[in-house]
């Protein structure tokens, strides 16, 4: 097998492959990459979703040998960190510190992660690939591609937990 390309590499894929340049939508793009019948790394998307999350759990519930890393293209709202407790608790969407943001995150199946993070307003990206970089989105990339320290069955309540939210907003009974 050909040796995993560096995740700032793995994102130009992303930026580069015919599904992202043809997003015209607000939808998460949850893609991954897979060994193919000639050895080689390819892109491919896995679906586009209102909520990033359910593509992630529904990546998670479909696991496939090839996968050698999992990447993420997502826009919202982001807001800095502050000292005001009540503003930490406030959805960046509803700060006024708020400024929009496009994202790309990818995590290969040895932990190497890499996220870019475009700020829109200012027209600046930011990049990172250090162990400082953490959360809840790339915690969501480890369980995608099995690599989490969660515990299994915390993991699948978590999952369930995700399912069950997706099915009460489409207006369904749950899932299982």
């Amino acid at each position: 097998m050909n040796q995993i390309p560096e995740p700032k590499n793995l994102l130009d894929m992303v930026k580069t492959s015919p599904q992202f340049a043809t997003a015209t939508d607000d939808f998460a793009r949850v893609y991954r990459f897979v060994t193919n019948q000639s050895d080689e790394i390819e892109c491919q998307q896995f679906g586009a979703f209102p909520d990033i999350y359910e593509g992630l759990t529904l990546l998670t519930l479909t696991p496939d040998t090839s996968t050698v890393a999992v990447a993420i293209a997502t826009q919202g709202w982001a807001a800095p960190a502050t000292d005001d407790s009540t503003l930490n608790d406030t959805a960046p969407s509803e700060r006024p510190d708020r400024e929009r943001v496009s994202l790309l995150a990818v995590i290969d199946k040895t932990n190497r992660h890499h996220t870019r993070v475009h700020f829109v307003n200012r027209g600046e990206t930011h990049e990172d690939s250090g162990d400082d970089v953490g959360g809840q989105l790339l915690e969501a990339l480890r369980v995608a591609l099995h690599l989490s320290s969660i515990d299994p069955d915390e993991a699948s309540s978590m999952i369930q937990s995700t399912l069950a939210d997706i099915a009460r907003l489409n207006g369904d009974d749950a899932p299982f």
